[in-house]
């Protein structure tokens, strides 16, 4: 599985790093990945700012998302109010 890091970007935006290695099927993961949030542009997805490809240690760098990911979010029990009467 990757590991997230979090840090801050040139301009001192805040950026998380998602750090995959070259052992089983996490590179394939990881190239999968880069492939299509390179092509994603759009304001509800999370913004791709680049990679470094350093085997064998792989990274996406993406906007930090201070929610955290959908997957675990949909995951948890709707919140109270969520949706609108």
């Amino acid at each position: 599985p990757a590991a997230l890091q979090v840090g801050r970007g040139q301009a001192g935006e805040m950026i998380a790093v998602k750090v995959a290695s070259s052992v089983g099927d996490s590179f394939k993961q990881w190239r999968a990945e880069l492939e299509v949030l390179a092509t994603l542009h759009h304001p509800n997805i999370v913004r791709f700012f680049g990679y470094v490809s350093s085997p064998p240690i792989h990274s996406l760098v993406l906007q930090y998302c201070a929610e955290g990911d959908v997957y675990d979010a949909l995951r948890q029990p709707t919140p109270s109010g969520f949706f609108f009467p």
